[in-house]
């Protein structure tokens, strides 16, 4: 899951959502963001191979050299956030390494996702808390 987030560490710039003017405040990018995933579940093509929904929260880390970038730094149960120049990115993998929650394209700077463009799995809200928020 991660490396228990600190209540505010901070993290190397990530200009797009954070400083002057930015969506998440005049403040510094955090280190840790936290990301809360409920109500996904198994879709109707959805088979045993697949594995399992995920659920829950977790605390995610900023990339060392990719300060808009945020995972859980798994391998096969990879859970990432990533800003970008004009969208936010959200994947969730379970633990064998399917996609159980994607949006691509959300708007930049975004905090709650519910279009989940896994085919195996459907449904879920994904909430990004900053620690401002906590």
């Amino acid at each position: 899951m991660g490396t228990p987030a600190p209540i505010f560490s901070d993290g190397l710039d990530c200009g797009f959502c954070w400083g002057i003017g930015k969506t998440f405040g005049d403040g510094t990018t955090p280190k840790y963001i936290t990301l809360d995933i409920v109500g996904n579940i198994k879709s109707d093509i959805w088979l045993p191979i697949h594995g399992d929904p995920v659920n829950g929260r977790f605390t995610l880390e900023q990339r060392d050299l990719a300060p808009c970038q945020f995972d859980n730094r798994g391998i096969l149960d990879n859970k990432s956030v990533v800003f970008e120049l004009f969208v936010t990115d959200v994947t969730i993998r379970n633990d064998i390494g399917t996609v159980v929650f994607r949006q691509l394209n959300a708007p930049l700077c975004s905090k709650i996702f519910d279009d989940n463009g896994a085919l195996r799995f459907t449904g879920g809200t994904v909430t990004l808390e900053i620690p401002e928020d906590i």
